[in-house]
């Protein structure tokens, strides 16, 4: 798929009256077999990176807007 940011994910707008917001929770359950383990270790790392990567970028967009013109 072409496109997409640094992790080749497309996001795409869902109306909220569709699918109303929701928190995503990982589990943990005993004895779970490593692969799975590890697939999940990685999809929790690589979602908590977009987070710290979109505030970061809300955070400079914001300070910038808030720092008056050079001349």
């Amino acid at each position: 798929m072409p496109g997409g940011d640094k992790f080749g994910l497309v996001a795409r707008k869902i109306d909220d009256r569709d699918v109303p917001n929701a928190n995503l929770v990982f589990g943990r359950l005993r004895d779970l077999p490593v692969a799975t383990a590890v697939f999940a270790e990685r999809i929790m790392r690589m979602l908590a990176a977009m987070v710290v990567a979109k505030d970061t970028n809300a955070n400079h967009k914001a300070l910038s807007a808030s720092m008056p013109a050079e001349r």
